[in-house]
């Protein structure tokens, strides 16, 4: 980030940042771009796997929703919530599960628990995680 801070617009989002080039720029119609933008759909919002455990808590939020929903009857706004869910496990949750489990061979799990001790219950339970994520993706 320091390298390339000084030629590109970064901002922190949950998760990750947003890295602002040339390359994807944002939509040019104002609206669109704001909407993009808070709900973090934007093409140049990247993410890190140390932020894993925030994007599962958002994950059993939406869950928590999507069965909420589903009880009361609103099976609109329960398939709502169920896009949602399948939007962030493709969008978050595999890429940072996949970049947790390459960071964990390069350098060991012990160097990522000790840097990142808030991911400590992810890492012991990567493999329900993985069984959960396609579960959800099997909904409809």
């Amino acid at each position: 980030m320091e390298t390339i801070g000084d030629k590109v617009i970064i901002r922190g989002k949950t998760g990750g940042v947003c890295i602002k080039t040339s390359f994807m720029p944002c939509s040019k119609d104002a609206r669109t771009n704001e909407l993009l933008c808070s709900y973090n759909l934007c093409p140049n919002l990247f993410h890190f796997y140390y932020m894993i455990d925030v994007s599962y808590l958002n994950f059993k939020t939406l869950q928590e929703t999507y069965t909420s929903c589903k009880k009361k009857g609103n099976i609109r706004a329960s398939q709502k919530e169920l896009n949602k869910i399948k939007d962030l496990i493709r969008r978050r949750l595999i890429p940072e599960l996949d970049e947790l489990d390459k960071e964990i061979d390069k350098k060991g799990m012990k160097t990522i628990i000790d840097k990142y001790p808030s991911l400590i219950d992810v890492i012991e339970n990567k493999e329900d995680i993985r069984e959960e994520i396609n579960i959800w993706m099997k909904k409809n």
